[in-house]
């Protein structure tokens, strides 16, 4: 019974962490792969909306990460809008994942 408490213990320690077992935090081009089929829908200059700023590149992103933060913790985007087909909410690990790599300082890493 002890082995399998400490087998439980240990795989419950490397599960922990931003980004599950690896233990790495997320980087942009992993987050970046989230805010492309969640929230550029409508935050592009050819977006579904008429949106106040685009979220198309990192430096975009970063302009508005303490706002992203904000609505991503209170729950407001993406918006909950009448359209066809309807606006996917994002999933708890998407949110958890970019709430992550905002905690984790928003690394950039190696997108190519």
């Amino acid at each position: 019974m002890k082995r399998a408490t400490v087998l439980v213990s240990a795989l419950a320690a490397l599960s922990c962490g931003p980004s599950g077992s690896s233990g790495e935090s997320p980087t942009y081009c992993e987050i970046n792969l989230i805010v492309e089929k969640k929230c550029q829908r409508c935050h592009t200059d050819s977006g579904d909306m008429d949106t106040p700023f685009n979220l198309e590149s990192y430096d975009e992103v970063m302009d508005q990460v303490m706002a992203i933060e904000l609505v991503i913790e209170r729950g407001t985007m993406p918006m909950q809008v009448t359209m066809e087909p309807p606006v996917e909410p994002l999933t708890a690990a998407e949110k958890e994942a970019i709430l992550d790599w905002i905690d984790a300082g928003t690394p950039q890493g190696d997108c190519e």
